[in-house]
């Protein structure tokens, strides 16, 4: 069975999951994993993505704490 590399990919973004628990959890090699999230720069989208996330989240609480 081939490897559904954006299923890994989406939820190593989407997740604080490391690389080494999702190759367990899809029956992946960690080298394979690893030079994959290395040679498509998943780290530095998977950042952006939670800093993101967090800001989203803070201005909600600042519109909670201060409605209009």
């Amino acid at each position: 069975m081939a490897t559904d590399w954006p299923a890994i990919k989406i939820e190593y973004l989407n997740s604080n999951a490391s690389l080494r628990e999702l190759a367990a959890k899809h029956g992946v090699k960690e080298s394979a994993v690893m030079a994959r999230c290395s040679r498509e720069q998943w780290e530095p989208e998977r950042k952006r993505i939670q800093a993101n996330v967090i800001k989203k989240a803070n201005n909600c609480v600042i519109w909670l704490c201060n409605p209009i």
